[in-house]
C-alpha cells in the first residue's frame, strides 16, 4: 500500500515537471515568435508609398477635454 502512495507520488511529481517545462517551451516560443512580428511591423520602410499623414494640429484653440476629464 506504502509503495503505491510513493509510486502516485512520483508519477505527479513528474508529470507536474514535464507540464512546467512544455508551459515554459511554449511561452518562450510565443514570446520570440511575438518580438519578431512586432519588429517586423514596425520597421519603417519608406518605399510602402504611406502618404497618410496626421492632421494639422491648430495649437491657438484650447483642447477639448474628454468627459472623463471634465471637473
Amino acid at each position: 500500500m506504502f509503495r503505491t502512495i510513493e509510486e502516485q507520488r512520483r508519477l505527479i511529481t513528474s508529470a507536474q515537471s514535464l507540464t512546467r517545462k512544455a508551459k515554459r517551451r511554449a511561452s518562450s516560443e510565443d514570446d520570440r515568435s511575438a518580438h519578431a512580428t512586432f519588429w517586423q511591423q514596425s520597421r519603417f520602410d519608406p518605399s510602402s508609398g504611406s502618404t497618410q499623414q496626421p492632421d494639422a494640429v491648430d495649437y491657438s484653440k484650447p483642447a477639448a477635454a474628454y468627459d472623463v476629464e471634465q471637473w
